[in-house]
């Protein structure tokens, strides 16, 4: 049961991180317009969907315990700092 628990919250992070991802470097108006509201310059948009996609095949790749901790920590720092903005 765990396994199907920890699969699915992984699947539903990962479409959430490509989703975000591919809006932030295709420059969706949404996605810019949302982060200069916040007071963040145009360019960090690119950083973090790069960031973002990175972390996709890091945690859905098997095994590489230590590539999904820091890709899960990215995670945090990304959503913390969304929270705190």
């Amino acid at each position: 049961m765990r396994h199907y628990a920890y699969w699915s919250a992984t699947a539903v992070t990962a479409f959430v991180l490509l989703s975000g991802g591919l809006a932030y470097l295709l420059r969706a108006d949404f996605a810019v317009d949302g982060v200069v509201a916040l007071g963040y310059p145009a360019y960090v948009v690119t950083i973090l969907g790069v960031w973002k996609l990175l972390a996709v095949p890091a945690l859905l790749a098997p095994g590489f315990v230590r590539l999904k901790e820091w890709a899960y920590a990215g995670v945090m720092f990304d959503l913390a700092g969304a929270a705190a903005s």
